[in-house]
């Protein structure tokens, strides 16, 4: 009987190595898969990072895009100022009914409210009296005074309710002397 606990101990032993192979083998397996899974998540992330460079170089086209559109808009928006204020005639203008008369009228679609004469001193007279307020289409009379050889100016510079700058009306077309 004395066999006994050695053939016990035998079938332990084997049945030790046995799971020792098998657990030795299946780690051998978990770890090829471990390293195809690492390798599978670093395409994937190597392929992210390639995806995202590209949409970076997309995004930065885009901006450029962008930004040429809005110069050549600000470009637009500003030509089209110009020509409408081309387009658009003066608030205020001269017309001639002799050498020495004139109409100061108002060609806008609103009330224009003349306060002063910027430079009064550049009369020998004013031409008209002033604040006065001219209605749509409306006109003031002007009288050209000159005398001892003080020229009547070119222009009337006006300060009117509502700009911040003097209007100026140029007296051009003026009839020559008789």
């Amino acid at each position: 009987m004395g066999d006994i606990p050695s053939w016990i101990s035998v079938v332990i032993a084997a049945a030790c190595a046995v799971g020792s192979l098998i657990g030795w083998w299946g780690s051998r397996k978990s770890e090829a898969e471990a390293q195809r899974i690492a390798e599978r998540s670093a395409a994937a992330l190597e392929a992210q990072v390639s995806q995202g460079r590209a949409s970076a170089e997309q995004a930065a086209q885009a901006v450029e895009v962008a930004e040429e559109h809005a110069g050549a808009a600000a470009r637009s928006a500003a030509a089209s100022e110009k020509i409408a204020a081309a387009l658009t005639p003066p608030p205020l203008v001269i017309e001639w009914s002799s050498r020495n008369s004139f109409w100061l009228r108002n060609t806008s679609d609103s009330p224009v409210e003349v306060e002063a004469f910027t430079d009064p001193d550049a009369f020998l007279r004013e031409p008209f009296d002033v604040p006065v307020t001219l209605a749509a289409g409306e006109s003031v009379s002007g009288d050209v005074t000159e005398a001892w050889g003080l020229p009547f100016p070119g222009t009337l510079s006006l300060r009117v309710a509502g700009k911040k700058s003097p209007v100026t009306v140029p007296l051009s077309g003026r009839p020559p002397k008789s």
